[in-house]
């Protein structure tokens, strides 16, 4: 197996960052990872919770929201979150336009940064100009259309296809 420079900055043999046909990564693997085990516990999660209005939000919830500067979205319907050691996931739902979510989370998170990629408007913590991957592992707001949401819950309605899902780093 050829043995490239891995992300940690080393040419020696890093069994977390070989690649079966011996090339280099371009994306971030252990952060993808984590980020990866997260995603599903959240779905998981998403899967057991009955849907409440986001102002209904469990009080340790919406503390770590607030402490991270994330507001809730007015409109929004929780559906859920999960937690690792080092990241939370949350997600709403709502039927506003994407547009009108993405304007009021850029006016109510000033001095944070945007990035839009493949449909989904990411409002991010970090330095402006970062690419899609270098997204895993910061604090997030993802806004995107989900038209298929309703089938996954019967407590929504078709028209809500704007998904809000928020990813805290929690080791920072």
């Amino acid at each position: 197996m050829k043995i490239m420079k891995c992300m940690h900055g080393s040419f020696q043999s890093c069994n977390d960052c070989r690649m079966p046909d011996g090339g280099h990564h371009t994306l971030k693997m252990h952060g993808l990872m984590k980020s990866a085990v997260l995603v599903l516990a959240v779905v998981a999660g998403f899967l057991l919770f009955k849907p409440v209005m986001a102002a209904e939000l469990p009080k340790e919830d919406k503390a770590l929201l607030e402490s991270k500067g994330i507001p809730l979205y007015p409109n929004a319907v929780f559906f859920g979150s999960a937690r690792s050691s080092v990241q939370a996931g949350f997600k709403f739902m709502t039927s506003d336009p994407i547009d009108k979510v993405r304007k009021w989370y850029s006016e109510k998170m000033t001095g944070w940064s945007y990035l839009e990629y493949m449909g989904v408007h990411y409002i991010y913590k970090g330095k402006p100009g970062l690419k899609w991957s270098d997204l895993f592992g910061l604090t997030n707001v993802a806004i995107s259309r989900d038209a298929n949401a309703h089938k996954w819950y019967d407590e929504i309605s078709p028209e809500m296809t704007t998904k809000i899902q928020v990813t805290i780093l929690l080791s920072k």
